[in-house]
């Protein structure tokens, strides 16, 4: 299955990640906390990241889910293309690099990917506040990889990606935050703090 991304993100520090932690607090008691855990693979070349495209499997503590993701950067938005994936396929991706067969791993041969030769990268863990508002999905998350501890606010729209942008750029004026567009992605800050 795949579907479209609409999001727009930022960084914050940790007093501005603290003050919208506790906005949030305050104004939705019932927001959703998700406690996740990222691994990042690729091939020996770094095909997938020369290509702007990451390759996850994605863990949640609570209910013991894993989805393999596929994301494949847009114009006008990501195409995420996703897995849910076995206990025996986590052990057979992250031990033997084996990809079950189905839409991931199609799309990965017909990108140029050596599928045999895939390696975890890099893993990464979240701590994620979720919020439904109106026509977008407020995300707060504190992401925690090789020693660093960074934050971040997305915005994931309904409408387009401009609306996630306008509606980002409310939040940043709300909390006083610097809007980037030189911005990396926490795959790609994941990936880039480590040697392998």
């Amino acid at each position: 299955m795949s579907e479209k991304e609409l999001e727009e993100r930022v960084m914050l520090t940790k007093m501005q990640y603290l003050e919208i932690e506790n906005y949030i607090q305050d104004n939705f008691p019932h927001a959703l906390i998700i406690h996740q855990k990222n691994r990042y693979f690729d091939d020996d070349k770094r095909t997938i990241k020369q290509l702007s495209n990451v390759l996850r499997i994605r863990s949640f503590r609570k209910n013991n889910k894993r989805e393999l993701t596929y994301k494949v950067k847009g114009d006008n938005g990501d195409e995420e293309y996703n897995q849910t994936l076995s206990h025996y396929w986590f052990y057979q991706i992250t031990r033997f690099s084996r990809l079950p067969d189905g839409p991931i791993k199609e799309k990965l041969l017909k990108d140029g990917v050596d599928v045999s030769s895939l390696k975890m990268i890099a893993d990464l863990y979240t701590r994620r506040i979720e919020i439904n508002i109106d026509d977008y999905l407020l995300v707060l998350d504190a992401n925690l990889y090789n020693d660093i501890t960074d934050y971040n606010l997305e915005i994931e729209s309904n409408v387009s990606k401009e609306h996630a942008k306008r509606t980002i750029l409310d939040y940043c004026q709300r909390f006083n935050i610097k809007y980037e567009l030189d911005y990396l992605t926490k795959s790609e800050r994941a990936m880039n703090s480590t040697k392998k």
